[in-house]
């Protein structure tokens, strides 16, 4: 009986907890042209011909976006009154540098203009200026992709047209200034669900359910053996 309490409570506790609905976004390719300052990446000088990766996350529960016939986008930043809805993170060489998109971000899908030009793009500022300024964009334009309309279908693809990435890393940490920029070639492009994740709080609330209901439970099992 005292089991059954237990997972019962706990199943109740932590079913439904809140959730955000998130996607991502990871542009794969080879830098053409880089130059790392201090070793953000790992060392200092050109980073021509490195594998890059990209992955853009975003929240569609969170910030703005439009859905309108040709185009749909998702955007945000905290410090444009905006949630912030994604966050960017660049890996070079086993190095991992994020943006956190607090000046602006956006992802946008299936940009047509009077053409058959699809787009899929993405891009994350963090901060406008003093003490760093991050960001990080990457793109692809191609007539024959079919892209979905939505935000949240899953698909990949290999572009055959035009594609970009670039990123910028500058802080000032120390008196000094740090920086890594470059320019890369997009050679594959996923877009993915991620599992929903527990809002931190809701998790706190099913945690402190379960731990009364143990205490309930051992209290009721005392006074049985003492009875």
């Amino acid at each position: 009986m005292f089991k059954t309490i237990i997972i019962a409570g706990f199943l109740a506790a932590v079913a439904v907890p809140a959730q955000a609905t998130l996607m991502y976004a990871v542009y794969t390719g080879v830098i053409s042209t880089a130059y790392d300052s201090t070793g953000i990446f790992g060392s200092v000088g050109p980073l021509a011909g490195q594998a890059v990766k990209m992955t853009f996350v975003y929240d569609l529960n969170a910030g703005g976006g439009y859905n309108l016939p040709n185009i749909s986008s998702a955007y945000g930043g905290s410090d444009n009154g905006y949630g912030n809805t994604m966050t960017a993170t660049v890996e070079v060489a086993g190095h991992r540098e994020t943006t956190l998109g607090t000046w602006s971000s956006q992802v946008l899908n299936r940009y047509n203009i009077g053409t058959a030009t699809n787009q899929i793009s993405a891009q994350s500022y963090s901060n406008g200026g003093s003490p760093f300024y991050d960001f990080v964009s990457a793109g692809v334009f191609d007539d024959s992709l079919g892209l979905p309309h939505d935000l949240t279908t899953p698909y990949s693809f290999d572009p055959t047209h035009d594609s970009y990435a670039s990123f910028t890393y500058s802080h000032r940490e120390g008196g000094l200034w740090h920086e890594a920029f470059g320019y890369a070639t997009v050679t594959h492009v996923s877009i993915s669900n991620l599992a929903p994740v527990p809002v931190p709080a809701a998790t706190g609330m099913g945690l402190a359910s379960l731990a009364g209901l143990l205490v309930l439970g051992l209290r009721r099992k005392a006074k049985q053996q003492l009875a």
